[in-house]
């Protein structure tokens, strides 16, 4: 109920007269639309019907409302606004009176300007919202504790791996400290046998001779199963240790990882309130910015545009300063301390009483070529220069020879083999300039392909090396010349390309491991370690190179240990007759660090690790000899340092 402006009675408000400015009863609004002497109020006249209607527009609510008048002149339209005077609506005659020599524009062109400052505003907050606001915490935190949830189990997974392993390797001690102690006696029984059978040769006068070899022999026994016994019961305990440590380490994993859950979800719903205040901020501005932008009035743009540029520039900081809900949700459980480390210290020294100093089928050889060491045994493959015949050779850890087969005929003196073994039977082997192939170590068959077969191989390419993933039954082949390495399976099946880093010229010599490459770029002096997913070169770091003064090294060849040790063969050209060889060994860490350098006597052109249950040997392969270096546990306060013994 209001004073109706056309009768003065208090009834029900019926419409509201913009040119009157006041409302209206029925009565009077339906005279006001009618009557010919108030024609030019009717358009400017909003009954109450329509304006509660769901079609009624902020441009309709503008059209029912005339342009400003001067307040100067209030008999004249406000065409003008004074900038100066904070955007205050003028007529033409204000620009020689008041407002002489004031910034003032024309109300369209200054309302253009200021919509284009609106839609910029408001475009602002868009770009913000997509940044910040795009997900809830809800859903971060749904997010997070999938996350969680998958690495929860991963954690499990390994660790039943971990465990199985160790069980494993107690359950194998096991059986042998029972078959020791069932063998003890037949021994005892058959050194006494073979004593008495001596002895009942011999007279009468020698039986006290006879009982002290006895108990001499008794003890030696008893002394050497003793010994065996107390090497088993300390494997017993070593490896019962550390699966011991294996679940603490698991619980202590856990623990924190939960711990590290609860926080990030705590801090998730402590900035709730934060995000939930942002968005309603920000829907609000929109909004407002959206009824300016479409009512394209003048004025209101004019007005307001300033106070809703501040207020989108204040609300855009706020919105910036919230913290990043997808960075909040991740969490990740450092699952790499569930590998317990075996050898914690390691030395490698020479002992070349292992393999004699010529091992006959390789006399006469022009060179030995390339040699890789399995499980006990070790192939070398070479060429027989007057044959013209390209060889592999297997041998033993002690030097025997146990077959050698000629894989091929070649048609010129110099065809080099590179080999490396697949499986505890089966060697990849490469031969210049196109062959590669896979040889079994039992019966000497082989299984041959031309690389030319593949269509993407190089024309004019020749192989440089040859090395293999193991755990994956893959084969990585380079060639001259070439940055790509081409990967096969165990049947001979092309996989994929590895297109390695253009810092690279091209590999000499490769070492495969998990999803690491050690690329001997002899051509650029440099040796790498590249991370690689399948065909993908992640990262690629260079290894350190050893400083020998003004010699100037390049990689030669490169292997790993079972420890995780990287080795690198290190050659220079010759110098006054000879060059400088350097076999350097870096840390098994994430930097790779040189820990030990030392010079080589003789030339040798390659080397291998041969793995056995006791202790690595590294095998190093000079004209057509091998020397051999044990790699075996010492303790030692300083981590991770090797030291490199060689004789003279």
């Amino acid at each position: 109920m209001r004073k109706c402006f056309g009768c003065t009675n208090l009834l029900k408000v019926a419409a509201y007269c913009f040119r009157c400015n006041d409302f209206l009863c029925r009565n009077c609004y339906t005279f006001h639309m009618k009557n010919n002497t108030l024609k030019d109020h009717r358009q400017h006249t909003l009954s109450i019907d329509d304006a509660e209607s769901k079609d009624f527009s902020m441009k309709k609510l503008v059209s029912l409302r005339d342009a400003p008048r001067c307040l100067t002149h209030p008999d004249k339209i406000s065409d003008l606004c004074c900038n100066t005077c904070s955007n205050l609506p003028v007529c033409t005659s204000c620009t020689y009176g008041d407002h002489k020599n004031h910034n003032c524009l024309d109300i369209k062109t200054f309302a253009a300007i200021e919509r284009n400052r609106a839609t910029s505003a408001m475009q602002l907050l868009e770009n913000v919202k997509q940044c910040k606001l795009a997900i809830s915490p809800d859903e971060a935190i749904q997010k997070l504790l999938s996350n969680a949830e998958t690495e929860n189990e991963n954690l499990r997974r390994q660790y039943d791996d971990e465990a199985q392993k160790l069980k494993s390797k107690l359950n194998e001690i096991n059986k042998q400290k029972k078959a020791l102690e069932d063998d003890k006696d037949d021994i005892k029984q058959t050194a006494f046998s073979s004593l008495r059978d001596e002895m009942e040769k011999e007279i009468q006068e020698i039986k006290s001779k006879y009982d002290l070899l006895t108990a001499q022999k008794d003890k030696e026994i008893n002394d050497d199963f003793n010994n065996r016994e107390d090497l088993l019961a300390k494997e017993l305990h070593k490896f019962s240790t550390k699966l011991e440590k294996l679940d603490e380490v698991k619980s202590d994993l856990s623990e924190s990882f939960q711990m590290e859950l609860n926080k990030k979800v705590e801090n998730i719903e402590r900035c709730s309130v934060n995000f939930q205040n942002s968005r309603k901020r920000f829907n609000n501005l929109h909004s407002m910015i959206s009824s300016v932008l479409v009512s394209e009035n003048d004025w209101m743009t004019a007005v307001y545009t300033s106070d809703i540029c501040i207020a989108s520039a204040k609300l855009a900081e706020d919105i910036k300063a919230l913290p990043d809900l997808e960075t909040m949700s991740d969490v990740k459980i450092d699952s790499t301390k569930l590998t317990l480390r075996m050898k914690e210290k390691i030395t490698v020294s020479e002992n070349r009483s292992m393999l004699s100093a010529d091992i006959e089928p390789l006399k006469g050889m022009c060179t030995i070529n390339d040699i890789s060491g399995g499980n006990n045994v070790m192939v070398i493959t070479g060429e027989y220069i007057l044959k013209k015949q390209s060889i592999i050779v297997v041998v033993d850890r002690n030097g025997s020879v146990l077959r050698q087969d000629t894989l091929r005929e070649t048609s010129s003196l110099f065809h080099s083999r590179y080999c490396d073994f697949l499986s505890k039977f089966q060697v990849a082997s490469v031969c210049e300039p196109h062959e590669i192939g896979v040889y079994d170590v039992r019966d000497g068959s082989y299984i041959m392909k031309n690389l030319r077969e593949i269509s993407s191989w190089p024309s004019g390419c020749v192989v440089s090396c040859v090395a293999t993933d193991r755990p994956n039954n893959n084969i990585f082949v380079g060639g001259k010349f070439s940055r790509k390495v081409y990967v096969f399976d165990n049947k001979l099946r092309h996989q994929w390309v590895l297109e390695l880093s253009e810092s690279i010229k091209w590999p000499q010599n490769l070492a495969v491991y998990k999803s690491c490459i050690i690329v001997c770029d002899s051509d650029g002096k440099k040796a790498y370690e590249i991370i690689v997913d399948k065909s993908n070169v992640k990262e690629t770091f260079e290894l350190a190179k050893p400083d020998q003064g003004k010699v100037q090294l390049r990689p030669k060849s490169a292997c790993r240990d079972s420890n995780g040790y990287i080795y690198v063969l290190w050659t220079s050209e010759k110098l006054f007759g000879r060059s400088h060889f350097v076999l350097a060994q870096y840390s098994r860490d994430d930097e790779r660090r040189l820990i030990e350098a030392r010079k080589l006597i003789g030339e040798p052109s390659c080397f291998s690790v041969l793995e056995s249950r006791d202790e690595d040997v590294l095998l190093v392969g000079y004209f057509d000899t091998v020397g051999t270096y044990v790699i075996s546990d010492e303790a030692s306060t300083q981590n991770d340092e090797v030291l490199l013994c060689h004789g003279e």
